[in-house]
């Protein structure tokens, strides 16, 4: 591709700009004003009032479950149990007998009675089907009573270590299975690999909202230069960095990458811990009990476990990214970082979620060098929940602003499928901390961002996360020509209509994609 977007208003650190961008083999190979002469042959766009964007960076999602997610049984929207139920009746009606229903995506927060489902209720509707539906925010398993038999789980099944059988009055299992228990059991059906084509699709799905490069966190084992492999071969036209489950820890070690080795699209960013589950399923580890409740959540790994993994792979130069929901988890995952407070920036360490943190934490969490990975539509999302379930401790949640004015790097993702990968959404919710055209008054409005630190941690500080800052997240010449058209200058906008503005096209690697409108 060989083109000039003439007079291109174009974001570069805090400012908007005005040049002509000349793109040629996916690179951006000069910059200023260009004559007709110059560069026959080129296509030529006159940019007008658009706005020129780096490419979006996704630093934290799941691309393999994604591309289940836009295929599977999604129960995201009901608003009630009678309303999952209905769906899967009739999801199960197009299957052959005895064929597994799955899929999920269910969030009883969202549901009159917020209490987790029965085995019993999903055995109503599935008769001859084992049924395996996951919740929204990935951390709680529903089966029905033929998928317990087939796995094996009963009132003598014992919890593993940092998961949850629930159990009913009886003894009997209740058909939910938390964290671990919900990974392990979960683990023994799974899903075909995805195909080539599959991951094409959702990776489609992504460069039509702007994203063209994404930190992977993988859900299952994998060895490195067999993934690497595989992927490159697909060519799938997105920038990957892949986090590795603990599972995978010794082939990594085996493999001697270090972080951002790799090939050009296709590089390692480390292991992923889990130090505690999540707010929807109230198993995020708290310092304190959940708001009428005697529960504090799961511990899914203690404070020295996640020191001793970091000790080990730093020296090594993997990185380590560990989930931390609540504060308990926050807290215990910053202490078991601060011993390599040194290393932890070159490393690109990083805490994923950071939804509460108490504010003794916060200086530790900033002299200890940590990169904050953040999904700001979680704020909103999550909004009536956190305030139910955290009570007072809910103006200590979604501290983007306080972050930043500590100055600990925050890079922006989605957790797709959990939520939609959305730039533009998450943008509009970090800066006004309000859904998209909804009426309703900003949440915790003191930890809003400016539309300038908004974008920073969707382009430049996710390529730093990517170990891409030197190749991507700014438009500057020799930079990857990684980038995104919007539809208005939002910087001209007042943020209550910055919702109008879309993605226009998408240019990654050379070629141009846009959305299905």
């Amino acid at each position: 591709m060989n083109l000039i977007l003439k007079n291109a208003p174009y974001y570069f650190r805090g400012n908007v700009l005005r040049s002509d961008l000349v793109i040629s083999e996916g690179k951006i190979i000069q910059m200023g004003k260009v004559s007709s002469r110059d560069f026959p042959g080129f296509e030529r766009w006159d940019c007008g009032n658009m706005l020129v964007l780096p490419g979006f960076i996704d630093s934290h999602l799941h691309l393999e479950a994604l591309a289940q997610a836009l295929e599977d049984l999604d129960l995201r929207d009901c608003v009630s149990l009678q309303e999952v139920l209905s769906k899967v009746a009739k999801f199960a009606e197009k299957l052959p007998q005895g064929a597994w229903i799955t899929g999920g995506r269910w969030n009883k927060n969202n549901w009159e009675k917020k209490v987790f489902p029965t085995k019993r209720a999903l055995d109503s509707v599935t008769k001859e089907h084992p049924a395996m539906l996951w919740s929204k925010d990935g951390h709680a398993l529903w089966l029905n009573s033929l998928a317990l038999q087939i796995l094996h789980i009963d009132r003598e099944t014992p919890d593993p270590p940092g998961g949850k059988i629930l159990k009913e009055e009886d003894g009997e299992p209740s058909g939910i299975l938390l964290e671990n228990a919900a990974d392990i059991y979960g683990g023994k059906f799974a899903h075909p690999e995805s195909k080539g084509s599959d991951l094409k699709r959702a990776t489609r799905y992504l460069l039509e909202r702007g994203i063209t490069g994404v930190n992977w966190f993988l859900e299952k084992g994998e060895e490195p230069f067999s993934l690497f492999s595989r992927l490159d071969a697909l060519d799938l036209e997105i920038d990957l960095t892949i986090w590795f489950p603990r599972e995978s820890l010794e082939s990594v070690l085996k493999s001697r990458l270090k972080s951002g080795d790799g090939s050009q699209r296709v590089k390692l960013g480390g292991i992923k811990l889990f130090a505690d589950g999540a707010l929807g399923s109230q198993s995020a580890f708290m310092l304190e009990p959940y708001e009428g409740l005697s529960n504090s959540g799961i511990e899914v790994t203690p404070r020295r476990e996640l020191e001793e993994i970091i000790r080990v792979l730093a020296p090594r130069e993997v990185a380590v990214s560990v989930h931390a929901i609540g504060d308990a988890a926050v807290r215990n995952s910053t202490l078991a970082f601060f011993p390599f407070r040194d290393l932890n920036s070159k490393l690109r360490n990083r805490v994923e979620h950071v939804q509460l943190i108490q504010p003794q934490d916060r200086k530790t969490f900033s002299e200890s060098g940590l990169l904050a990975s953040v999904q700001p539509i979680h704020a909103i999302s999550d909004r009536e929940m956190a305030c139910r379930l955290w009570g007072e401790r809910v103006r200590y949640s979604y501290p983007y602003r306080s972050l930043l004015d500590l100055g600990i790097p925050v890079a922006f993702g989605s957790d797709a499928p959990v939520e939609e990968p959305s730039p533009l959404k998450g943008i509009y919710a970090a800066c006004t901390r309000k859904t998209p055209f909804i009426e309703e008054d900003p949440f915790l409005p003191q930890e809003a961002l400016t539309l300038s630190q908004a974008l920073d941690a969707y382009t430049f500080w996710g390529a730093w996360s990517m170990y891409q800052e030197k190749a991507k997240g700014e438009i500057a010449l020799g930079r990857k020509a990684d980038l995104v058209l919007l539809s208005e200058n939002i910087f001209r906008l007042p943020l209550s209509q910055m919702g109008k503005a879309r993605v226009l096209l998408t240019i990654s690697g050379g070629k141009i994609f846009r959305p299905d409108l």
